[in-house]
């Protein structure tokens, strides 16, 4: 029961982090960024003392017995200067960036040799009523940013987590 707990708090602190991020994205600073993967490291710790100024169950400073101390390969990010750039720049993509990102993998996805309306023929006419994104009933690939779902976006986002 604790472990579901911990695992249903996990998800809605990357929820959270992830829907503010979708929010600002255009606004999010580095700073926002690696305040949010540091509160996400600490909730997703499984240990009793993630780092030196979290409390343990007895209400004391963890101190010297946080595993932020200790030379351990899952030490939690505690302090902004923890997180990896490459991390944070990977969480200051836009939803627009994200939705080009989600239309492509789906066009790579799909099987057929006409996918979207102005995807083009081998003889350099476009598929356009041809495609398989005109054609109702079918495989349905994304082939405009405003086909990608919030949820999806949001779920590429998590992912980056």
């Amino acid at each position: 029961m604790n472990k579901l707990i911990k695992a249903l708090s996990s998800l809605m602190m990357a929820a959270v982090c992830a829907s503010v991020l979708s929010y600002s994205s255009a606004s999010a600073s580095e700073v926002e960024v690696r305040r949010m993967l540091v509160a996400k490291s600490i909730a997703e710790y499984e240990g009793a003392c993630p780092c030196p100024f979290t409390k343990a169950a007895d209400g004391s400073k963890c101190g010297k017995r946080s595993a932020y101390l200790k030379d351990s390969a899952d030490k939690p990010m505690c302090f902004p200067k923890d997180v990896p750039t490459a991390m944070v720049a990977a969480h200051l993509i836009s939803d627009v960036e994200i939705k080009r990102i989600l239309v492509a993998q789906s066009i790579a996805a799909y099987e057929g040799k006409c996918p979207c309306p102005y995807t083009k023929t081998s003889n350099g006419s476009e598929c356009g009523q041809r495609s398989a994104y005109a054609k109702r009933g079918g495989d349905e690939p994304m082939c405009f940013p405003g086909d990608v779902p919030a949820d999806s976006v949001l779920a590429y986002r998590i992912s980056l987590y």
